[in-house]
């Protein structure tokens, strides 16, 4: 089985991001005007018994869903490559303390490595865009249709909704699937351990970063299941 081929599909989160939501969620949402949640208002007490099964199964193991985030991680080729520069060793005078840090000094954290879009990130046009000209975003309509205005009104503001910060801890079970195509609510998860064990169904936990109107953010999935016999 190639890994490159392996879709994680979240039983109840399916489809919380993602360009299919955008295009064929545009009228009101079914849980009414001003939803910003979309499939995540299924989360709850429901997702958190099925996967309390995985969670209890004595042979459960928890897997990494994520890759290390690293200046040589895979990275998507739709963003600015992302690149981490590392403190020397200081100090403050007066004390004995030393301390190490790091800094970003390009790329979007939120589009790089194991991440996940905020529903906010996707748009659809009413008819395609022949690439001539400046591009025609305030002809943009969003999920539960919403338009350029409600959400991105000037080019350097932050998303005004269906941004990150409104995703809720996601605790659902999760299938592997062996799939040619699908659309990856996650993007660049690491599926291997997964599927190296066999582990078709697990508990799965994500947690995207509160970042107030960003359009995606980086995660740390994690799964636990039970390997295949």
């Amino acid at each position: 089985m190639s890994i490159s081929r392996l879709l994680l599909a979240f039983a109840t989160a399916s489809a919380l991001v993602s360009a299919a939501v955008a295009q064929t969620a545009t009228p009101p949402s079914r849980w009414g005007a001003g939803d910003e949640l979309g499939m995540a208002n299924t989360l709850g007490p429901a997702t958190w018994q099925r996967c309390a099964q995985a969670l209890a199964n004595p042979k459960a193991k928890s897997y990494e869903v994520s890759y290390l985030r690293s200046n040589t991680m895979p990275q998507s080729p739709f963003g600015v490559p992302l690149r981490d520069k590392y403190r020397p060793t200081v100090g403050i005078p007066g004390t004995v303390h030393a301390f190490n840090g790091e800094e970003t000094v390009s790329g979007e954290p939120g589009a790089q490595g194991t991440q996940m879009d905020a529903i906010g990130h996707f748009a659809v046009l009413p008819e395609v865009w022949d690439g001539k000209g400046d591009f025609p975003a305030d002809r943009a309509t969003y999920y539960g249709g919403y338009k350029q205005s409600d959400i991105k009104p000037t080019p350097d503001s932050p998303l005004q909704k269906l941004g990150i910060e409104k995703v809720p801890p996601i605790v659902t079970t999760a299938v592997l699937l062996d799939a040619k195509a699908g659309i990856y609510q996650i993007q660049n998860a690491n599926l291997g351990a997964l599927a190296n064990d066999r582990v078709w169904v697990s508990c799965t936990m994500i947690l995207p970063l509160r970042a107030q109107g960003n359009a995606g953010s980086p995660v740390r999935p994690v799964a636990i299941g039970a390997p295949a016999q």
